[in-house]
């Protein structure tokens, strides 16, 4: 189960916009690790930040890339969506995505071997706790592993594995031939639907940069 846990970790590194020194009245950067040179850039509009960019490696090219959407909600709040995409492997391709909804995730996609297709998907329940693990482990374009942690997220905890959540219920095809080898677990019966990820949001890499 170790590409899960790998997969909530990569993006781990805080792109959330905290901005020090104002080159325009829009965006602000940050030399996060304090060696002279910018590698994060956030855009404002008015007090609210609406586009994010970091260098994760430090080689003056952003690899993670966030879009900001503001909607109405009840009792006169407001939703603050988040679409972030990244390129784990700095091959300028992106490889992972995120949907969050304030400061929550709602559902990430991962292209684990980069060839430029989902093979991982990540499913969260209103509160941010993880609920459904989706692994396609040949790389073939069908799910081949399914991983259920409950209706609230819960999981299970394995003492081997400490702090690490566990689904509580798995479902593999271990020939990859379309068919369930192995059931453990109280899995239901019925699969969640794999929205495709959100290639619209963030900078593109094959277009360069979208900070100044």
């Amino acid at each position: 189960m170790k590409f899960f846990w790998m997969a909530a970790c990569i993006l781990s590194a805080s792109f959330a916009p905290s901005a020090v020194c104002a080159q325009d009245p829009r965006v602000e950067t940050k030399d996060t690790d304090n060696d002279g040179k910018v590698d994060q850039w956030i855009t404002w509009d008015g007090k609210k930040p609406v586009h994010f960019e970091n260098d994760r490696n430090r080689d003056g090219k952003a690899d993670v890339w966030g879009d900001y959407q503001y909607t109405p909600a009840e009792g006169g709040k407001e939703n603050a969506f988040a679409f972030v995409s990244a390129d784990r492997n700095h091959d300028g391709k992106k490889d992972f995505w995120r949907r969050e909804r304030n400061h929550l995730i709602l559902q990430e996609w991962g292209d684990l071997n980069f060839d430029e297709k989902t093979d991982l998907w990540i499913l969260y329940t209103e509160d941010g706790r993880k609920k459904w693990a989706v692994m396609d482990k040949n790389f073939d374009g069908t799910p081949d592993l399914w991983s259920f942690y409950g209706e609230k997220g819960e999981g299970r905890t394995d003492p081997n594995m400490p702090g690490i959540l566990q689904p509580i219920a798995i479902d593999v095809d271990e020939d990859f031939d379309g068919k369930s080898d192995r059931l453990a677990g109280p899995m239901p019966k019925e699969r969640p639907p794999l929205e495709e990820r959100p290639e619209g949001h963030g900078a593109d890499p094959s277009h360069g940069s979208q900070r100044p």
